[in-house]
């Protein structure tokens, strides 16, 4: 047999408790950053930015924030600005040349400019008449040679 429910009605919490827990404060009052800190997500050295306008777009994420604190790393380990600026000018036309623009296939920023260091690697364009420089849309001549030991 089941029990009958207490009659007894729970107390209500105490009001400096109910304070504390009030949805409209939590929601009016978003909580400030610590003193002394700045909001870093608006604060881009002009060079990052320089570097991030020329950076190719990729499919998928690709954190600034977090590119940009590996920047800074690289920095406080003494590259010079101006190696990973280039470094990005040459990967950005090596993604252009192979078509690889808006893919998944660019680097996230941060690993580009990570403890691999990949601004540092030549980029290197492709010569034409490869795999990117060939017309998809031709039929290659066939091959009519019957390699020896072959038996049809």
């Amino acid at each position: 047999m089941a029990m009958p429910l207490p009659k007894d009605k729970p107390k209500p919490l105490p009001s400096v408790i109910q304070k504390a827990v009030s949805s409209k404060q939590v929601l009016k009052d978003p909580p400030l950053p610590p003193e002394g800190k700045a909001d870093t997500k608006s604060e881009y050295s002009a060079e990052f930015e320089d570097a991030w306008s020329n950076y190719p777009k990729r499919a998928g994420g690709n954190s600034k924030q977090t590119a940009f604190k590996a920047w800074n790393a690289r920095i406080k380990s003494g590259v010079p600005v101006q190696d990973m600026i280039d470094g990005v000018k040459r990967y950005a036309a090596y993604i252009t040349a192979t078509g690889k623009e808006h893919t998944e296939y660019v680097q996230q920023a941060a690993t580009f400019f990570g403890r691999s260091c990949h601004y540092e690697n030549e980029w290197q364009i492709p010569k034409s008449g490869g795999s990117y420089g060939r017309d998809v849309n031709q039929i290659s001549t066939p091959d009519n040679s019957i390699p020896p030991g072959f038996r049809g």
